[in-house]
Parts: C-alpha cells; sequence; structure tokens
C-alpha cells in the first residue's frame, strides 16, 4: 500500500482512476472478515463498517473511502465466493479533498 503524502500525489493517483460518484445500488455488504488497510492510527477497518464513507467507486468493486479517522483509501474487493482486498493507497483526508478540489471533482 502507498502512503501519498502530498496534494500533488494524489492528483496523480486519482487521475489514474476513473472514479465515480457512489451509485444507489452500490453495495458493502460483505462479510465482516473483509477488511481494507488504511493509513489511520487503526491500520485497518471492515468494508462493511458503517462508519466508513464511499467517495466513489471504480466498476465494478474498486472503491475510494473516508474511514472514521479521515483518511482516504483507495482499495479493490476481490473474489466471488471468498473475498480479499487489495489496497492501493491512502492519505490523508486533507490531502485527497485538496487533491479532488484542484482537480473539478
Amino acid at each position: 500500500m502507498k502512503h501519498i503524502e502530498t496534494i500533488e500525489e494524489a492528483i496523480k493517483e486519482f487521475n489514474k482512476i476513473n472514479i465515480h460518484k457512489k451509485p444507489r445500488i452500490a453495495s458493502t455488504n460483505y462479510p465482516n472478515n473483509v477488511i481494507f488497510k488504511c493509513g489511520c492510527s487503526l491500520g485497518a477497518h471492515r468494508v462493511n463498517d458503517p462508519l466508513n464513507f464511499i467517495i466513489g467507486m471504480q466498476f465494478p468493486v474498486k472503491f475510494v473511502m473516508r474511514c472514521e479517522n479521515e483518511y482516504i483509501t483507495f482499495f479493490k474487493v476481490k473474489g466471488f465466493f471468498k473475498q480479499t482486498v487489495e489496497t492501493y493507497w491512502t492519505c490523508s483526508r486533507k490531502i485527497g479533498l485538496e487533491a479532488l478540489n484542484k482537480m473539478g471533482v
């Protein structure tokens, strides 16, 4: 997992992905053991945790999510019968939101 430290780096990473607003049918209804790594002090969260907020998605199962500790993480849920998570990057909420604002998103 990559830790993003600057707004410019965040812009570069956001430009690599084509995120969309969360559609109504988007679901995080995964088992409790489906966990993504995060840069916050907790280090990981359940994908289905209601305290997480979906900022956007890259279809079909890649999420840009903000955790309860104000970190933004981009990850992919893999698998059909047994799900695992691949975490790509994480950054503070401040860096992530400033990058999105500069991009006009």
